[in-house]
């Protein structure tokens, strides 16, 4: 079981020398995940799953993380 408790971005940008890194906390502790399917456009298959991740206020803007997560139909899997 994986238990995540915060998801950052990790942000670089570089102008002439210097460099800088910025890391900001798009969600974090309950996580208050929601998630819906994405049904494929030319069947009634599931093409996928998208996972959206709520966060608390940085820098006075709501944070969010979106992750999508797709079906490869060019593998063939089979259950055993």
């Amino acid at each position: 079981m994986v238990l995540v408790t915060v998801v950052c971005v990790i942000r670089h940008s570089q102008f002439e020398d210097k460099k800088d890194v910025e890391i900001i906390p798009v969600a974090s502790h309950s996580l208050d995940a929601s998630t819906k399917l994405l049904p494929s456009q030319d069947s009634d298959a599931v093409r996928g799953v998208v996972v959206e991740l709520h966060g608390e206020e940085y820098k006075d803007q709501p944070q969010k993380s979106i992750i999508e997560l797709t079906c490869d139909r060019t593998e063939d899997v089979f259950a055993p």
